[in-house]
C-alpha cells in the first residue's frame, strides 16, 4: 500500500522530497496502448517540483499515457538501499 506524502502547490522551486529520490511508473497498456513502456527516472538529489514536473513529462512520453496529466503529488513505494522511490500521482 502506497501513502500519498506530499502535494503540489509549495511552487516549482520547492523541494518536493529530500534525499536521494528516483521516480518510477509501470507501462500501462489500458492508457498508454500495447507500446506502453516503465518509465524510471534517474537519481536526483532532493528534487524540486520543477524536477518532479520534468519526470512527469519523460514518464508520459515512455508510458505513452495522454490521458493521466496533472500531477497531484507523490507517493512513497519503497526504499531501495539509500534511495527513496516514489510514484507520482497524476490525474485526468
Amino acid at each position: 500500500m502506497t501513502t500519498m506524502i506530499y502535494s503540489v502547490g509549495d511552487g516549482l522551486d520547492a523541494v518536493a522530497a529530500m534525499g536521494a529520490v528516483r521516480v518510477e511508473a509501470d507501462a500501462d497498456e489500458f492508457f498508454g496502448g500495447p507500446d506502453s513502456k516503465s518509465y524510471r527516472s534517474r537519481i536526483m538529489a532532493s528534487p524540486t517540483w520543477g524536477d518532479l514536473m520534468k519526470c512527469a513529462k519523460e514518464q508520459a512520453r515512455r508510458t505513452l499515457d495522454e490521458h493521466h496529466v496533472f500531477v497531484e503529488g507523490i507517493e512513497f513505494v519503497r526504499k531501495d538501499k539509500n534511495v527513496t522511490v516514489i510514484r507520482l500521482c497524476l490525474g485526468s
